[in-house]
């Protein structure tokens, strides 16, 4: 066999070896709530919506104390986030006369669709449209291990907050837990909460370190941290979502929400057969050095 077959049945070779070995990226689903459908219960897309395209059911308020918490939420598209047409309008009202009444709207989707296990990614809109006026007052956001709440509690793996510091200043907070049902500490990310603008969240986990990651921007200023702890014990990530408030009594705040999507994060994974491609390189180097001192 001459040297031009040898040297076109060993690229032939190594090219089907590079295909077959090329990075593998999984094609995530990807769950989305963009409220296209407005106001119904029988379509996915909408409010209160209904179960499909990974969502295990439709929007639910959960409200303590739920005779004086309540939530009034309908789709608009008279004032879009981010050009994005229509978003969840939703305003929380404490009637009570004495303490603090807190609630969340939530929505639970499929671990089939979308591995909790392994890191995921969350992204979504989100505009607060009342001021907080006092520290009873908060907004928050945040993911949950094994189903829904009106607060923040130890089943939580990431949670967000906006929180009235003073009557000049409210911030967003994140939660750094400790992995175990607790926190190390609740972090001021200096962050300037402002009614009217809207914020793009990004959020990344990290379930089998316990951690996660997040991105706040403005437009114009972002806010990014990397090592988050969980506050659950667990190497799984939570699947019931909630945006909810706090409210003081006889007060009403409002949020708007859009934009908002749940996928896996693709992991890429070089084969072992990378590692024999270069084998192969290598060896087929020697072979043309040992014949070119034959030759010499």
């Amino acid at each position: 066999m001459n040297t031009q077959k040898l040297l076109q049945i060993r690229n032939s070779f190594i090219l089907g070896v590079a295909c077959c070995a090329l990075p593998y990226v999984a094609s995530a689903e990807t769950i989305r709530a963009d409220f296209a459908a407005g106001n119904t219960s029988s379509q996915v897309d909408g409010y209160i919506g209904t179960g499909g395209d990974g969502w295990l059911g439709s929007w639910a308020p959960f409200t303590s104390p739920a005779a004086t918490a309540t939530f009034s939420n309908s789709v608009l598209n008279t004032n879009p986030l981010n050009g994005g047409g229509n978003y969840l309008d939703a305003n929380f009202t404490y009637a009570g006369a004495s303490g603090v009444g807190q609630g969340t709207t939530n929505r639970g989707f499929s671990t089939e669709t979308v591995d909790v296990s392994a890191p995921v990614r969350y992204t979504f809109d989100y505009r607060i449209d009342t001021a907080l006026s006092n520290g009873n007052q908060n907004y928050k956001v945040f993911n949950r291990v094994g189903g829904t709440a009106s607060g923040t509690d130890s089943n939580d793996t990431w949670v967000i907050h906006a929180i009235y510091n003073s009557p000049s200043s409210t911030t967003w907070y994140v939660l750094d837990g400790n992995g175990a049902g607790g926190a190390f500490s609740n972090i001021n990310t200096g962050f300037e909460v402002v009614a009217g603008t809207v914020y793009s969240f990004i959020i990344d986990t990290d379930p089998a370190n316990k951690s996660w990651g997040i991105s706040i921007t403005d437009g114009i200023s972002t806010y990014t941290n990397e090592n988050i702890g969980f506050r659950v014990n667990s190497t799984s990530d939570g699947n019931f979502l909630h945006f909810g408030a706090s409210a003081s009594p006889g007060s009403t705040i409002g949020f708007s929400l859009d934009s908002l999507s749940i996928a896996s994060i693709p992991e890429v994974e070089v084969s072992a057969a990378v590692l024999g491609i270069a084998s192969l390189l290598a060896l087929y180097a020697r072979c043309r050095s040992r014949r070119a001192i034959k030759k010499a």
